[in-house]
């Protein structure tokens, strides 16, 4: 494991500590620093991730390392049945096709469900909303995620928004790196527009070609992965966010 990571991982953990609540638990403290590591590239694909060097890094025992590790796993983020133990989890190009084939459906059943009841003060929301988030398009969890927490109506359909986070964190390494690589203007402006025109046709339109797009991205990811391995333990790799998890 290199030091860049471990690195990330204590940065990540003392902006949490600076701007957590005093409620929050160590545990989730912990988990929230490795999984914006992960997130952001700190660690390379399938480098291994050792409980007592990171458990170190952040000054804590193993138990909240532990902890982190299995809900990391049930992220899709790590994996834990490989002989090395933990490792930075690769995902397939038929992995990613189904996971986005899937988001496709529900978001398009969100947005229909969303539209049918949007408002003159949702549609405010959700263009400060759209302009932070092309501001600010390679953080980890910001303003895009409210974005679109805005866009499905999480209030009213809050369990088919948790689906499509679970399924956007699942490959989550891999889209921000298709942002940190894809240069574009304003994302969400034109959505807006037909979501604030009542357009269902031009909106559905509108999020399956971005869905495309960035699943494009991901498979040249993941294409590039595969035809260039890299060893973990002699090269570190470090692409910071600047939001927490």
């Amino acid at each position: 494991m290199g030091n860049r990571g471990t690195q990330a991982v204590r940065e990540a953990m003392a902006r949490n500590r600076a701007r957590a609540p005093r409620s929050i638990s160590l545990g989730e403290l912990v988990y929230q620093a490795l999984r914006e590591a992960v997130l952001t590239g700190a660690f390379l694909p399938g480098e291994p991730l050792r409980q007592e060097l990171l458990a170190a890094a952040l000054g804590v025992s193993r138990v909240p390392v532990r902890s982190a590790f299995i809900q990391l796993e049930a992220d899709g983020l790590i994996d834990l049945t490989d002989p090395r133990g933990a490792v930075i989890r690769t995902h397939s190009a038929a992995e990613a096709r189904e996971n986005y084939e899937i988001r496709e459906l529900l978001e398009v059943s969100a947005l229909r469900r969303s539209m049918a009841t949007m408002t003159p003060a949702r549609i405010v929301r959700l263009r400060r909303l759209s302009a932070e988030a092309d501001e600010r398009r390679t953080s980890v969890v910001d303003a895009r995620s409210e974005f679109y927490r805005e866009l499905f109506d999480a209030e009213n359909n809050p369990g088919l928004v948790e689906l499509l986070e679970m399924l956007r964190t699942r490959l989550g390494r891999y889209i921000i790196g298709w942002r940190f690589k894809h240069e574009h203007g304003p994302a969400h402006d034109a959505l807006v527009d037909a979501v604030e025109a009542g357009d269902d046709e031009r909106a559905v339109e509108l999020v399956r070609a971005h869905l495309a797009e960035v699943l494009d991205g991901i498979l040249q990811i993941i294409s590039d992965e595969q035809a260039e391995p890299v060893e973990p333990a002699r090269h570190g790799h470090h692409v910071g966010g600047d939001s927490p998890p």
